[in-house]
């Protein structure tokens, strides 16, 4: 179904999955034929420009944690510079030795060993409602209670069983490693902590954190 509106000299066109137009059928509506070649480009083009915007979405919320995507896009979240206090549980991990493994292995067996860790860890992070603040080479940061919170004791609880799950799910990993070939696996810090910090967006006009 096609819906014109012609006002002001403007044509507005909804968002349209499947036209099925008749000549007559527009006839019958006082559109004249020269419109209808006008109105499917326009249409076609509206399409292209959608998907554009979809895929570049999904690209978009690779770089970003869940909670802050979904934030900017529904409008919640705001990209001024500001910041507040807030109470939140801070998750940190790195592998032990990782900088002397890169030394021994080849770079295309340690990119998979690292991306394949990463990936999992991201994954429960996810899981368990943490905020994905960044990766820092092998090290991983993340906050609980920003910018979604169940509170602060609540916000704490599920870090904990975040880090436990991944201590599980490293022990899993390591199977998986050990059958394609590398056979020592990764030992993993986790450091939690609870308080106040000052949280939001910092940075300059034109790039911010």
């Amino acid at each position: 179904q096609l819906i014109l509106k012609t006002l002001r000299n403007e044509v507005i066109l909804p968002e349209v999955r499947e036209i099925d137009l008749k000549i007559g059928e527009i006839d019958k509506e006082g559109f004249p034929h020269f419109m209808l070649k006008e109105i499917f480009d326009v249409n076609e083009a509206l399409k292209v420009r959608e998907q554009k915007l979809g895929n570049l979405s999904t690209q978009l919320s690779r770089y970003l944690s869940p909670q802050v995507y979904k934030g900017l896009f529904e409008g919640s979240t705001t990209s001024g510079i500001f910041s507040r206090r807030k109470k939140l549980t801070i998750f940190f991990s790195d592998i032990v030795g990782f900088t002397s493994r890169t030394d021994s292995m080849e770079p295309e067996d340690l990119s998979w060993l690292l991306n394949s860790y990463l990936n999992a860890m991201a994954e429960l992070v996810i899981k368990h409602g943490g905020t994905l603040d960044k990766f820092i080479g092998d090290a991983v940061l993340v906050f609980f209670g920003d910018p979604e919170s169940r509170g602060v004791k609540e916000d704490a609880i599920a870090c904990m069983e975040m880090a436990l799950e991944m201590q599980h799910k490293i022990s899993e990993l390591t199977a998986e490693w050990e059958r394609n070939g590398i056979s020592k696996g990764l030992l993993v810090r986790i450091g939690i902590t609870s308080g106040y910090c000052t949280v939001g967006n910092f940075g300059s006009d034109n790039r911010m954190e």
